[in-house]
This record gives C-alpha cells, structure tokens and sequence, in this order.
C-alpha cells in the first residue's frame, strides 16, 4: 500500500471516528461527561488532521509532479546522447560492441574486438581493478575514466558495467556515457 493510500484509509477511519462520537448520548454517568468533552472537542481535532493529510496528499502529488518531468528530461537526455556499449569477458577483452562504441572511440567493431578495453582508456589503473572485480561482480560497478579514441580529443565518460550472462562464458556489458555530451546537452 502507498503512502497516499495509507494517508486515505487513515482520513476514512477519521471519519468513521467522527461519525461515532457525534453518536454518543448523554447519559448522566460519570463517563458521559468525559465522552461529551470526546464528542464535542473530536470533530475539530479531526478537521485539523483531515486538513493536514489534505497538505501532504498536495505536497505528493507536486513531488510526483517534479519526479515525472524530472524523468522525462532524463529521458530526453539519454535519446539525445549516444551510450556507447561495449560486451567483454572475463578478463576486459572486447567481444561486441554497438555502433555509439565505436563512433566513440572512433575504431570499426572488427578492430575492437578481441582487444582488452584498457587500451581505450588514459588510465587504465580503474579499468584494470574493475577487470579483476568480474567475477565477483553481482551488481552493477560505476566509475569514471577517460577514454582515449583514435585520432581525437580524449574523453571523460561514466561507466557502467553489469554481469548480463552466466555460465561456461559469462559476459559483462559496460555502459560508456560521455560526459561532454551531456554538458553540451544540458546547456
């Protein structure tokens, strides 16, 4: 159940308080006098709670508001920028890789595959510790590094890498997302 529909049910059974405390009778017994006070003080006390879910159920639903223009803008971004994807095994060697790969690092598939990733990238001290973390990997692993395309400017990108296959040859799937691409976009 979400928080909105909790906030809900909890207004219902105020209401159903309410309803019940205007039933109380007087009776002339020494509680009565305590349920009158109940009765007589309850349905503001009610009001004032019913009036405050009636804040928060507005403040959801412009939080939800915001979260959902906030995942359209991101959705746009990601259609405007390429993620380049590159597969390996084991041990970092490239065995496929998506055709934003290769506009990044500015090489053809065939002259990617069978290569260690590393060599695509200035720094290759993240790239190797991420290598020798593939086998343990479960989740997903980000970082940062520079990736280094033939015959231009090297490139700051974002990496993802997840595990996409198990069994006698697993694979890894890294995500690149240049990080020049996204300033130029957002700007």
């Amino acid at each position: 159940m979400s928080s909105v529909e909790r906030w809900r049910v909890w207004v219902q059974r105020c209401a159903d308080v309410r309803a019940l405390a205007s039933t109380l009778g007087d009776g002339g017994r020494p509680a009565d006098a305590q349920l009158r006070v109940l009765r007589d003080k309850l349905p503001s006390l009610l009001d004032t709670l019913v009036e405050e879910v009636r804040s928060f159920e507005h403040r959801i639903d412009l939080l939800q508001k915001m979260l959902d223009e906030q995942i359209v803008r991101r959705d746009d971004l990601l259609r405007t920028v390429p993620v380049a994807c590159v597969l390996t095994d084991a041990q970092g060697q490239i065995t496929n890789a998506n055709r934003e790969a290769t506009l990044l690092l500015n090489r053809s598939v065939r002259s990617l595959v069978t290569r260690p990733l590393e060599r695509y990238v200035l720094d290759r001290t993240d790239i190797e510790r991420a290598t020798a973390r593939l086998e343990d990997l479960t989740g997903r692993l980000h970082l940062k590094v520079v990736v280094k395309p033939r015959e231009k400017p090297p490139v700051p990108a974002s990496v993802t890498i997840q595990r996409v296959a198990d069994g006698p040859t697993p694979v890894w799937r890294w995500f690149f997302l240049p990080q020049r691409a996204v300033h130029s976009t957002l700007e």
